[in-house]
């Protein structure tokens, strides 16, 4: 009896030496749970994208400005070949949109916290923002958070700047009274709002204040509200988060050109309040004058220099396309420009359009002037070699050479698999296509976009 119950203590004991080992080894620290499912959701090429309209990030207008977040969005889809499909979506239903899977990204500067981000991905793709109170100069502007007691001011509710107004009012004595506008209404509304004396205060953060003190000088816009906060596009798939963050990486120059754009010249405010409302660039009137001799919509001649160089006509390429045309040496000089010319917007534009009068002889066979068009601007992205190549794979293999979309669009991506490209049907090799279809899709909607609005 004694020798057994000795062996049950033992077993015990051992049983208890291995948990206290298992407890040591074991690390029970709590790990943030992220939702990155679907990481491999975009091998196809489109992409829903959240945005709201406000005064750097998004305009929906398109002949009054782009926007910052807007722009970037353009320049990494290009970059991944991705199509961008806008989802039009007020800013504090982002995130909840995202969470839900109508969007696949937040590309507006949504607030980070720390319980945000055990649910969502962030990408800091803005300069951090802090809230400042928005008045006009004048006898009766405030200088201290103090001041604000028994003064009224105007603010979102259930905003991030309500949640800190409430916070500051409680430290300064709780004598500020709060004016509540529904949730709606936009951070524009609310500094035009001071601007036109509707009201006397409002919250704004301190970028798009500062975008509108550059049109209206007799705004005050130097009492701080809060203290900094990191802003980024958000989104729930870890793949997706790389990408933009490595392109992010590599392109800061890109990055601080459309941040002085929009915020420290604040272009897009300047449209809007000095140009008309069928106004895309500054050289308009060169898209009216060369589009007939190509029979295109000067609109969409527009559209391709837009997603060519922005409308900036001394943009140089990485590969050395210049102006706002995007010609590569070479073709510009076979159409009559050196390097002088090349950057003059009248010559630039005139020279693109000898370009594209001289690709569409290459598809002259092809009826369908809409689908024409695709031909045309799928080679001016990468030439006409791979394009033609594309159409002999679609007829070799049953589809239609001269129908773009789900034909030969859907060639052009195969030349990038062995067995496509070693075809001998295919002349010029190897060729990665999903940059030139985006392209073609973004200036197709680009272009679509501006017309609804005329």
């Amino acid at each position: 009896m004694r020798n057994l119950l000795s062996k049950k203590y033992g077993y015990i004991a051992v049983a208890v030496l291995l948990l206290a080992t298992l407890a040591i080894c074991v690390d029970w620290t709590p790990t943030k749970q992220v939702n990155t499912q679907n990481s491999n959701l975009w091998t196809s090429d489109t992409l829903r994208v959240g945005m709201s309209s406000s005064a750097i990030s998004w305009n929906h207008s398109p002949q009054q400005g782009a926007g910052y977040d807007y722009e970037l969005l353009q320049l990494i889809a290009e970059h991944a070949g991705w199509n961008i499909v806008i989802v039009d979506t007020p800013k504090d239903k982002l995130l909840q949109a995202l969470k839900n899977g109508k969007i696949d990204l937040a590309a507006y500067p949504c607030p980070t916290s720390h319980k945000r981000n055990t649910e969502v991905l962030f990408a800091p793709m803005q300069q951090k923002d802090r809230l400042i109170i928005v008045q006009r100069d004048g006898t009766d502007m405030i200088h201290s958070t103090t001041q604000l007691n028994h003064r009224t001011v105007t603010v979102r509710r259930n905003s991030r700047a309500h949640n800190q107004l409430r916070r500051l009012n409680k430290e300064i004595g709780g004598n500020m009274r709060l004016r509540l506008v529904h949730d709606s209404v936009s951070v524009d509304s609310l500094i035009r709002g001071v601007v036109n004396g509707h009201w006397d205060y409002a919250v704004a953060p301190e970028m798009e204040a500062r975008a509108y003190k550059k049109i209206y000088p007799q705004l005050n816009i130097g009492l701080i509200v809060s203290a900094k906060k990191t802003t980024g596009w958000a989104m729930k798939d870890s793949t997706l988060l790389h990408i933009i963050s490595q392109w992010k990486e590599e392109n800061p120059d890109k990055i601080n050109q459309l941040h002085k754009r929009y915020v420290e010249q604040a272009s897009m405010l300047t449209k809007r309040t000095f140009k008309g409302q069928e106004e895309i660039s500054p050289y308009d009137d060169y898209f009216k004058t060369f589009a007939p001799h190509i029979q295109w919509d000067w609109h969409l001649l527009a559209a391709l220099c837009y997603h060519e160089s922005r409308f900036n006509p001394l943009t140089v390429s990485p590969a050395g396309a210049c102006g706002l045309m995007q010609l590569m040496p070479v073709t510009a000089r076979r159409f009559g420009l050196n390097d002088t010319t090349m950057f003059d917007p009248n010559e630039n534009i005139r020279a693109g359009v000898e370009y594209i009068k001289y690709l569409n002889m290459f598809y002259d066979e092809i009826q369908d002037t809409d689908e024409r068009v695709k031909f045309i601007l799928a080679s001016y992205n990468a030439g006409p070699a791979h394009v033609l190549d594309a159409m002999r794979l679609a007829e070799k293999n049953g589809r239609n050479p001269h129908l773009w979309y789900g034909h030969v669009e859907h060639f052009l991506l195969k030349k990038n698999e062995p067995e496509y490209y070693e075809d001998p049907d295919v002349r010029f090799g190897k060729f990665n296509g999903r940059p030139t279809c985006a392209y073609v899709k973004n200036v197709i909607n680009t272009y679509h976009s501006w017309c609804s609005g005329k």
